[in-house]
């Protein structure tokens, strides 16, 4: 997997599917209790601060998801702008991901980056 906040490059399905697998169970796992937390405090310092760390970290998710969405179109040999399209409209991301998650990316060199499948062989020595 690559860095999670890198938009360059290309990221094959593989990567795209084990950044998705591992942002949705661990947002599930640690924002939803600090928010829930946060919900119950009763202290208004206290509330402040689980609301704070769940908006940080649901930001945090959202910028690791763009970024990986965004080398995987990239792979496609499309533009990272179309994220702005999936984003305005839902019915446009629900089939975006799955176009993401299912069509194979191009074999060649692109204008992106070289195939993440076939890394460019080492030079001779």
């Amino acid at each position: 997997m690559k860095a999670w906040f890198d938009f360059n490059g290309r990221g094959d399905r593989v990567d795209f599917l084990s950044t998705v697998w591992l942002l949705v169970p661990g947002l599930a796992l640690l924002g939803a209790p600090l928010f829930l937390m946060g919900m119950g405090a009763t202290q208004k310092l206290a509330l402040l601060a689980f609301d704070l760390l769940a908006l940080g970290l649901g930001l945090a998710a959202l910028v690791i998801a763009m970024a990986g969405a965004a080398r995987r179109l990239q792979d496609l040999g499309v533009s990272a702008w179309w994220l702005a399209l999936a984003v305005l409209v839902p019915v446009v991301g629900l089939v975006g991901f799955v176009v993401l998650a299912l069509v194979p990316g191009s074999e060649q060199p692109n204008a992106y980056g070289p195939s993440p499948r076939r890394p460019l062989p080492a030079p001779a020595r």
